[in-house]
């Protein structure tokens, strides 16, 4: 009844550098939270809420659990050799023992997107990204493997989505590589070059010819 535009905003490749120069600057230590948000592309509820038990970096897979999902099926994820080195710094940081990868500071539990919202505000503010959700990441992440060539169903398996439909969002930025190599290909086509003009000697009267 209500219907709104998909959303669409993530990182452009002029703002991308900048972000992740701020994210490296910061002496906090979520700044390993917002590069593994863009090295696996999962959500955020998700990422908080993971466990130690889930991972093997070993073999540098995530199993995320159905639960995290919106369709509630789990979903093998391969890790990036970043991801891992990322992960086991994490892993190195928290008290031992502890189940969850990102534990709560003040209280039992992990941490949750209220306990981050500040630093996440300022974060953009640094990095000049107004108007970016952190939502937006997962955004980045669909985005740049859309733009890099990937087919819908491949997104939506590094996304863990059901279905290609939920990745249709990323359905434009797949054309997009293929738009600009046709209309490079085709400039020569798209703009003839224009005609050199020539002064014509008028027709005589009674000597004309016609073109049919």
């Amino acid at each position: 009844m209500f219907a709104t535009a998909s959303r669409e905003r993530f990182l452009l490749p002029e703002e991308l550098p900048k972000f992740l120069q701020e994210v490296q600057a910061s002496p906090s230590p979520y700044n390993r939270l917002w590069h593994l948000l863009l090295f696996t592309g999962v959500r955020l509820n998700n990422m908080l809420a993971a466990r130690w038990e889930q991972f093997d970096l070993d073999a540098g897979l995530w199993q995320v659990p159905g639960s995290a999902h919106k369709n509630r099926q789990p979903h093998a994820l391969p890790l990036l050799p970043e991801a891992v080195a990322l992960l086991r710094v994490q892993l190195a940081a928290v008290p031992k023992h502890c189940e969850w990868l990102w534990p709560a500071e003040t209280k039992v539990g992990h941490l949750t997107q209220n306990s981050i919202r500040n630093e996440w505000a300022d974060l953009c503010e640094r990095a000049e990204v107004p108007g970016l959700w952190r939502h937006d990441l997962r955004r980045t992440v669909g985005s740049y493997l859309a733009m890099s060539g990937a087919s819908l169903p491949m997104v939506g398996k590094a996304l863990g989505h059901r279905s290609v439909q939920a990745s249709q969002v990323y359905a434009r930025l797949t054309l997009d590589p293929v738009r600009e190599a046709m209309a490079g290909a085709l400039k020569g086509v798209a703009s003839p070059a224009t005609p050199k003009t020539s002064r014509a000697r008028p027709a005589r009267a009674g000597n004309t010819t016609s073109d049919t």
